[in-house]
């Protein structure tokens, strides 16, 4: 067992025996209770300062702060749309990916890939590292409106967590994935980063409870407010596919299957088989030359084995020089995927954020099953579509399967998006605009 493993295990048994013992649990729940309300009574006092503070004349000014490029897909939409809007007035900020309890990990390292990347994408961006740990003044951009691309102040810097950005605009929030447990839930809408988030558009209904619920001082007080949109991104691809096919060009084949496997093997948050079917998958591929595979782990996915020991860095490095000597396989690691995602014939996954994209898509999606995931409604009314395995020949057996049908038509019965998705699905960028033009005149 694994140092980290160990200490997991620790702390789970540690738990225990607080929960077995009535009054030292109780206790100590009534503590962190009444820090948490301390906490966002705090918040609340910010919050309501910033709406009786007059806004600047001038366009409705938003800021995107970019980091986690994956979940750009989620905000994109909205941005393009705000930026042909003269209303509006628009602005991406660029931080980079290595920063650990708001201190840059490595402070002479003043590269910045998320902002390299938005430039060579054509996107007019402001580099947010001016020098060691030094931060672009966002307060210079007067925002009305900031989104951030994930709920974590940790991996911000200080200047540009949620509670010192509402000290001056209202704080926005979409998630960068759809909340399908509790655990997710509790992840995701965590009281540190949305304490001060001012206006909160929520995937599905789910969502929007858990946050009035854990809110509900500041919700009835108006000052935070849910707006169950839906998510742009997925109202995106109704209305079209996207014209690239991502990676698949990089590889020739006749059909497609794409692999995503998640980046913890703890069932309680998803649970990743990639190791139970890493070497079956390299077999099949090897067998089948006309069938195209592209592995698309978890960015965090070989990192956190590597931290476990549940693979070494040489068999990392084995696995990725075996996937490159195969001309049907590419490993892809590149930032964005919804166009790979969209143009597969076939999706293999575990459980993910990815899944509601797909969903939209009405093609195969072969999903490794979980069991007592105490998983959200909307979730469960999404799966049905799904063809659920529990065995790596499952797997296969299903993947034979659909490549030997026809699915130039939906291979499922239709299902009614407003079920997963909520009623303004197909309409959240309207929504979220109609927000932001009447929250303007605060």
């Amino acid at each position: 067992m694994s140092s980290e493993s160990k200490r997991a295990d620790l702390i789970s048994k540690l738990k225990s025996m607080l929960k077995s013992n009535a009054f030292i649990y109780s206790t100590v729940q009534q503590v962190k209770n009444a820090k948490r309300k301390k906490e966002q009574k705090r918040a609340l006092k910010v919050l309501e300062a910033q709406k009786k503070t007059p806004r600047d004349p001038g366009p409705i000014r938003v800021v995107f702060i970019a980091q986690y490029i994956p979940s750009w897909n989620k905000l994109e939409p909205l941005f393009r749309n705000l930026m042909t809007d003269n209303r509006f007035e628009v602005s991406i900020v660029c931080v980079p990916l290595g920063i650990e309890n708001n201190h840059l990990i490595d402070e002479a390292d003043l590269s910045n890939d998320t902002y390299d990347w938005y430039i060579s994408h054509g996107y007019d961006a402001i580099n947010a590292l001016t020098g060691p740990d030094e931060w672009f003044d966002l307060r210079s951009l007067r925002p009305d409106y900031v989104f951030h691309s994930r709920p974590y102040n940790s991996c911000m810097p200080q200047v540009y967590t949620s509670a010192e950005i509402a000290k001056y605009s209202c704080l926005c929030s979409i998630l960068y994935s759809i909340c399908f447990s509790k655990k997710i839930l509790e992840a995701l809408i965590n009281d540190d980063y949305f304490n001060h988030v001012r206006y909160f558009f929520t995937g599905c209904l789910s969502e929007e409870l858990f946050f009035n619920k854990k809110h509900k001082e500041g919700v009835e007080l108006q000052l935070q407010t849910t707006f169950a949109v839906g998510l742009p991104s997925v109202d995106e691809l109704r209305l079209a596919a996207p014209e690239n096919e991502g990676v698949w060009e990089k590889i020739e084949c006749s059909q497609r299957i794409l692999w995503t496997p998640r980046w913890s093997t703890d069932s309680a948050i998803g649970g990743s088989h990639f190791l139970v079917l890493k070497d079956a998958f390299l077999e099949y591929a090897k067998t089948h030359d006309g069938v195209g595979l592209v592995i698309r782990p978890h960015p965090l996915m070989f990192k956190n084995f590597a931290k476990t020991g549940e693979m070494s860095l040489k068999e990392i490095d084995d696995f990725k020089n075996h996937c490159e000597s195969l001309s049907n396989v590419y490993l892809d690691e590149s930032k964005g995927y919804t166009d790979t995602l969209v143009a597969a014939d076939i999706l293999v996954s575990d459980m993910s954020g990815i899944l509601i994209e797909r969903f939209a898509t009405e093609k195969p999606t072969i999903l490794w099953s979980i069991e007592n995931g105490d998983f959200t409604p909307e979730y469960q009314e999404m799966v049905k579509s799904f063809s659920i395995v529990s065995s790596t020949s499952e797997v296969f057996e299903c993947i034979d399967r659909y490549l030997g049908e026809d699915y130039s038509c939906s291979h499922r019965s239709t299902c009614d998006m407003s079920l997963v998705l909520g009623p303004n699905c197909g309409n959240s960028i309207a929504v979220i605009k109609d927000c932001l033009i009447k929250g303007n005149n605060r």
